[in-house]
């Protein structure tokens, strides 16, 4: 299926959406937060945080980090937003951009690419441009 587009087309427009299986969805969710809920797991992952955190300071770089929510159970997403955006505020890392309350704000039907895709739509994504813009770089912040 994805080695061709018109595989791919078909298989995410019509075979996927007639076998849809909510549970399915769920269940990866379900699955992720449990990830993160697991000391072994999140403990990985925020080494790799921290890796990161290394690098950049290691080229001078300014760190801006921005941490989009699960699009379909904002609410839910929060406290791995915020055990996340704790990983970078623990290293003196404070330009970060939690954007649950704008998507919790935004119709769905503009806040995702679609109901197949719940990836952030690119009238999302512009609007997060503009945030990152008047937060971090207008009026001469740096």
């Amino acid at each position: 299926v994805n080695q061709t587009y018109l595989g791919n087309f078909i298989y995410w427009r019509f075979i996927r959406p007639a076998n849809s299986d909510d549970d399915l969805y769920d269940s990866w969710w379900e699955w992720s937060y449990n990830a993160y809920d697991n000391e072994g797991i999140w403990s990985v992952h925020r080494q790799e945080i921290e890796d990161f955190i290394n690098y950049v300071e290691s080229i001078n770089a300014r760190l801006i980090v921005v941490i989009f929510p699960n699009m379909v159970d904002i609410i839910r997403s929060i406290p791995y937003i915020d055990r996340v955006a704790q990983a970078f505020e623990v290293r003196e890392h404070t330009d970060i951009l939690k954007l649950f309350d704008a998507a919790a704000a935004w119709p769905v039907d503009d806040l995702m690419v679609s109901k197949r895709d719940s990836h952030p739509s690119v009238n999302f994504h512009h609007y997060v441009g503009e945030q990152i813009y008047e937060q971090f770089f207008a009026g001469g912040a740096s």
